[in-house]
This record gives C-alpha cells, structure tokens and sequence, in this order.
C-alpha cells in the first residue's frame, strides 16, 4: 500500500564541487534540469538550495575550498536564473565556515565547533 506524504519535505541538492571520489553528490558540470523540474512538479518536495562539502584536507586549504565555494554559487546562479529560483547556500563546515562566508552563504554546518570531533 502506498502512503501519501501530508507535508512538503524541504531539501538541498548536493553537489560535488571538490570533485574528490569519497565526497558524494551531482558534478557541477551535470545537468540538473531534468532533477530541478522533476522536484519543481512534486507537491511532496520543496527544492531550498545547493549544499556542498569544500575540499580541506590539502596544502591549500583556503584556495581549494574557496574554489569548492564557488563554483558551488555560480551553478546556483545559473539555476536560479533558468529556472526562476531563488536558491539557498550551504556551505561551510566548523574548519572553512569563515571562508564560505566571505563566498556568500547562507547556511553553515557547525557540528564539531559545537559538539567536539567525531568519535
């Protein structure tokens, strides 16, 4: 028997922006027409934004995850565009959030500034 959701489930695409193969999510490069109308039609699902994961763990820490950042915010750009959006940014975590947030986004993810290190 299929249940029918009785509320709208917000969510955020995530898109592989670092490109490294343990992160998970859609390539900047990818086409998300197809997923953004699918979503768009849904009743079920309320498409808020983009999130992303910034690359950290190299020599280049602040330029590898700003890059991460921003490439992040020219897809939101160009889908908010497209498609008549006004597409939210998550990105920035306890170690880059500074960084994210001079990029320009909106929401961060704070979980070890808080709750200490996995583990």
């Amino acid at each position: 028997m299929k249940k029918e959701l009785n509320h709208q489930i917000d969510l955020f695409l995530q898109i592989n922006t670092s490109g490294e193969e343990e992160k998970f999510g859609f390539s900047p490069e990818e086409d998300l027409t197809a997923i953004v109308a699918i979503l768009n039609s849904s009743p079920q699902f309320n498409l808020k934004g983009l999130m992303t994961i910034g690359r950290v763990r190299t020599q280049n820490f602040e330029s590898d995850a700003r890059n991460s950042f921003e490439k992040l915010k020219v897809l939101k750009q160009k889908l908010d565009k497209d498609h008549k959006l006004n597409l939210k940014l998550s990105m920035g975590m306890s170690q880059d959030f500074e960084i994210a947030m001079k990029v320009g986004t909106d929401m961060v993810r704070v979980g070890t500034d808080i709750f200490g290190p996995r583990l």
